[in-house]
Protein backbone atom coordinates (compact mmCIF):
# COMPACT_ATOMS: atom_id res chain seq x y z
CA UNK A 1 0.00 0.00 0.00
CA UNK A 2 2.73 2.45 1.13
CA UNK A 3 5.00 1.29 -2.44
CA UNK A 4 1.70 2.64 -3.81
CA UNK A 5 0.71 5.77 -2.62
CA UNK A 6 4.77 6.84 -3.09
CA UNK A 7 4.24 5.75 -6.70
CA UNK A 8 0.86 7.89 -7.22
CA UNK A 9 2.52 10.77 -5.97
CA UNK A 10 5.91 10.35 -7.79
CA UNK A 11 3.34 10.25 -10.83
CA UNK A 12 1.50 13.04 -10.23
CA UNK A 13 4.51 15.48 -9.78
CA UNK A 14 6.59 14.14 -12.72
CA UNK A 15 3.07 15.24 -14.18
CA UNK A 16 3.01 18.06 -12.91
CA UNK A 17 6.36 19.27 -14.52
CA UNK A 18 6.34 21.16 -17.92
CA UNK A 19 7.93 19.57 -20.49
CA UNK A 20 10.90 21.36 -21.25
CA UNK A 21 10.17 20.29 -25.22
CA UNK A 22 7.96 22.93 -27.17
CA UNK A 23 4.47 21.40 -28.20
CA UNK A 24 3.99 19.78 -31.71
CA UNK A 25 1.58 21.46 -34.24
CA UNK A 26 0.00 19.12 -36.30
CA UNK A 27 0.43 19.19 -40.15
CA UNK A 28 -2.68 20.66 -41.02
CA UNK A 29 -1.76 22.98 -37.64
CA UNK A 30 1.41 24.19 -39.46
CA UNK A 31 -0.28 24.63 -42.96
CA UNK A 32 -3.06 27.05 -41.51
CA UNK A 33 -0.89 28.60 -39.25
CA UNK A 34 1.28 29.43 -42.67
CA UNK A 35 -1.52 30.40 -44.36
CA UNK A 36 -3.40 32.76 -42.40
CA UNK A 37 -0.40 34.64 -40.98
CA UNK A 38 0.59 34.91 -45.15
CA UNK A 39 -2.88 36.31 -45.73
CA UNK A 40 -2.60 38.83 -42.83
CA UNK A 41 0.75 39.86 -44.02
CA UNK A 42 -0.94 40.12 -47.54
CA UNK A 43 -3.78 42.50 -46.41
CA UNK A 44 -1.44 44.57 -43.86
CA UNK A 45 0.81 44.94 -46.75
CA UNK A 46 -1.54 45.87 -49.14
CA UNK A 47 -3.47 48.86 -46.40
CA UNK A 48 -0.27 50.31 -45.48
CA UNK A 49 -0.41 53.87 -45.54
CA UNK A 50 2.99 55.26 -45.20
CA UNK A 51 6.27 54.01 -45.11
CA UNK A 52 6.88 53.70 -40.92
CA UNK A 53 3.62 51.07 -41.32
CA UNK A 54 5.84 49.35 -43.99
CA UNK A 55 8.76 49.13 -41.85
CA UNK A 56 6.63 47.49 -39.08
CA UNK A 57 5.72 45.20 -41.31
CA UNK A 58 9.08 44.12 -42.97
CA UNK A 59 9.60 43.24 -39.27
CA UNK A 60 6.78 40.73 -38.93
CA UNK A 61 7.85 39.38 -42.38
CA UNK A 62 11.38 38.54 -41.76
CA UNK A 63 9.95 37.06 -38.67
CA UNK A 64 7.27 35.16 -40.78
CA UNK A 65 10.06 34.19 -42.63
CA UNK A 66 12.40 32.59 -39.48
CA UNK A 67 9.37 30.96 -38.01
CA UNK A 68 8.64 28.74 -40.65
CA UNK A 69 12.18 28.21 -41.69
CA UNK A 70 12.39 24.65 -39.80
CA UNK A 71 9.20 23.48 -42.11
CA UNK A 72 10.51 24.46 -45.00
CA UNK A 73 10.33 20.77 -47.00
CA UNK A 74 6.57 20.13 -45.49
CA UNK A 75 5.47 23.49 -46.51
CA UNK A 76 6.89 22.52 -50.20
CA UNK A 77 4.82 19.79 -50.47
CA UNK A 78 1.65 21.10 -48.82
CA UNK A 79 1.46 24.24 -50.86
CA UNK A 80 2.39 22.08 -54.45
CA UNK A 81 2.43 23.99 -57.05
CA UNK A 82 3.61 26.82 -54.99
CA UNK A 83 6.71 26.31 -52.14
CA UNK A 84 7.75 28.16 -49.41
CA UNK A 85 10.31 30.34 -50.93
CA UNK A 86 7.72 31.41 -53.57
CA UNK A 87 5.04 32.60 -51.32
CA UNK A 88 7.92 34.52 -49.98
CA UNK A 89 9.11 36.00 -52.54
CA UNK A 90 5.48 37.03 -53.59
CA UNK A 91 5.51 38.88 -50.23
CA UNK A 92 8.37 40.75 -50.64
CA UNK A 93 7.73 41.42 -53.94
CA UNK A 94 4.31 42.92 -52.99
CA UNK A 95 6.20 44.76 -49.78
CA UNK A 96 8.84 46.11 -52.42
CA UNK A 97 6.10 46.92 -54.66
CA UNK A 98 4.06 49.08 -52.01
CA UNK A 99 7.16 50.72 -50.25
CA UNK A 100 8.08 52.29 -53.45
CA UNK A 101 4.88 53.36 -53.86
CA UNK A 102 4.67 54.83 -50.69
CA UNK A 103 7.75 56.26 -50.85
CA UNK A 104 6.89 58.16 -54.52
CA UNK A 105 3.46 59.44 -52.95
CA UNK A 106 5.39 60.80 -49.76
CA UNK A 107 8.08 62.81 -51.85
CA UNK A 108 5.30 64.17 -54.26
CA UNK A 109 3.38 65.06 -51.11
CA UNK A 110 6.50 67.29 -50.03
CA UNK A 111 7.10 68.74 -53.76
CA UNK A 112 3.40 69.91 -53.59
CA UNK A 113 3.72 71.70 -50.29
CA UNK A 114 6.87 73.11 -51.68
CA UNK A 115 4.78 74.24 -55.28
CA UNK A 116 1.70 75.32 -52.86
CA UNK A 117 4.22 77.70 -51.31
CA UNK A 118 5.61 78.91 -53.90
CA UNK A 119 1.83 79.36 -55.91
CA UNK A 120 1.50 81.73 -52.56
CA UNK A 121 4.60 83.82 -52.37
CA UNK A 122 4.02 84.23 -56.06
CA UNK A 123 0.10 85.64 -55.64
CA UNK A 124 1.46 87.88 -52.89
CA UNK A 125 3.83 89.23 -55.16
CA UNK A 126 1.08 89.26 -57.97
CA UNK A 127 -0.88 91.61 -55.82
CA UNK A 128 1.14 93.36 -54.65
CA UNK A 129 2.26 94.54 -58.07
CA UNK A 130 -1.55 94.92 -59.29
CA UNK A 131 -1.83 97.27 -55.94
CA UNK A 132 1.28 99.68 -57.21
CA UNK A 133 -0.62 100.05 -60.88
Amino acid sequence: MRSTTILLVLLAALLAIPSPMPAQQSDFAVKKNFEDRFADLKARIGAATNTTELDSIKKRLDGFEIDFLNQKAFLDEVLYPESYEGKLKDLRGLFVQNYDRMTLIQTQGVQIAQMEGNIQKLTTSLNDLSARA
